[in-house]
Formats: structure tokens, C-alpha cells, sequence
């Protein structure tokens, strides 16, 4: 989960236990559910089967934001890393309705996995490593947040632009 890498002084276990207590409160008071909204750059790509599963566990409903334009965007994803995300989403958009039986849940989920998927899928990057400016940019928010992309990707230092 990224939610700690960039969101200063974000704490996952603090959102995640106000979530339970406002899902706790609305229970059984309306069909009306917390809709959460993925933001689909290259780190929610690399965990889509995770998000999907945290969403699920607690009763969120589903949105997602593509980022088209930022070092984080998804097309900026190695050939490598690309095919292994696409088959994660098509996983899960075959396998969502096994892990959920509310149907609005499962619609939105489907919509926004199936745009998250073409977006891309679609995408024309194509490089078997990250660029030198995506690379420039994680060490940025590195330095700032005093953190380590690693730590939390480790998948990506095999892509790592090899001039840094």
C-alpha cells in the first residue's frame, strides 16, 4: 500500500479504523456505502489484486481516477511490469463477482477495472525500463518524505533507469 509513501503523515490504519467505525455507523441505515476512489497510476497497476480484496474487506464502494500525465502514470510501467498488471486486472475482473455478492458493488467495480484495464492496455509506452525522468521523480519524493520507493515496490529496481 502507497497510501503512507505519499500522503504526508498518512496513516493507513487510521483510515482504514474511521472507515470501519463510518461503515459500523450507516449499517443497515440505507444502501448508501463509502465509495473509496483508486488513483490507477503504475503502484495501484502493480497491487490492482490487493486494492481489489482491501475494497471488498471493507465494504467500499468502487471509483477509480486515471493519472494520464505524471511520472506515476500507469503507461510509464516497464513492458515487464505492464503485462503482469493487465493480467492482475483481467484476473479480477473475471474473478470479482466470486469475492462479492453486491451487485453494485461488482457494476462499479467492472466499469472502472474495464477502463483502469484499457487505458492500459491501450497505452504505447514501451520500454523495458523506467525512464531517467520517472526515476528523478521517485527520488524525489524519496528525499522529501524520507522514504524508499523500494520498500515499498521492490519489484521496480530491476526497471531502475541505469544512469542514476
Amino acid at each position: 500500500m502507497t497510501y503512507n509513501y505519499f500522503r504526508a503523515e498518512g496513516n493507513i490504519e487510521l483510515l482504514t479504523n474511521n472507515i470501519k467505525k463510518f461503515s459500523h455507523y450507516f449499517k443497515g441505515k440505507s444502501r448508501r456505502y463509502i465509495v473509496g476512489t483508486v488513483t490507477f497510476n503504475m503502484f495501484s497497476a502493480l497491487r490492482w489484486k490487493d486494492i481489489m480484496f482491501d475494497w471488498i474487506e471493507n465494504d467500499l464502494g468502487f471509483h477509480s481516477s486515471l493519472v494520464l500525465k505524471n511520472p506515476t502514470s500507469s503507461i510509464h510501467l516497464p513492458d515487464d511490469l505492464k503485462l503482469k498488471a493487465l493480467a492482475d486486472i483481467e484476473w479480477t475482473i473475471a474473478h470479482v463477482g466470486d469475492y462479492s455478492t453486491d451487485r453494485y458493488f461488482v457494476e462499479d467495480y467492472l466499469h472502472h477495472a474495464t477502463n483502469c484495464y484499457n487505458f492500459l492496455k491501450n497505452s504505447d509506452y514501451n520500454n523495458p525500463k523506467l525512464t531517467k525522468n520517472v526515476c528523478n521523480f521517485f527520488n524525489m519524493c524519496d528525499r522529501i518524505n524520507n522514504n524508499n520507493i523500494f520498500d515499498y515496490f521492490p519489484e521496480l529496481s530491476d526497471y531502475w533507469y541505469d544512469g542514476l
